[in-house]
């Protein structure tokens, strides 16, 4: 049985993403949603490989409509991306 957790994470991710007009990126976070369902294994593989390599999803910063960065939603998002990496990687 897939882990809800990560499904969690993975939807609040989006949401986060989708609120500060990183559409591409929370798209590809209700995609492996969705595919966690059916994929635990594949899709948790799939989710570690998106923490290196070029335009990684660390590298995302969330910035106000000034271009300052946000600190509470970057925060939220930095402790979101830390507790799937290790749900992925449990």
């Amino acid at each position: 049985m897939p882990n809800t957790s990560i499904q969690v994470t993975l939807r609040r991710i989006a949401t986060i993403l989708h609120d500060h007009q990183e559409t591409a990126w929370a798209r590809a976070f209700e995609r492996f949603a969705e595919a966690y369902e059916a994929s635990p294994e594949l899709t948790t593989g799939e989710i570690r490989s998106i923490y290196g390599g070029m335009g990684p999803f660390n590298d995302i910063v969330l910035q106000g409509p000034d271009g300052s960065p946000l600190q509470l939603e970057n925060d939220e998002l930095d402790h979101l991306r830390s507790q799937l990496y290790k749900r992925c990687n449990a």
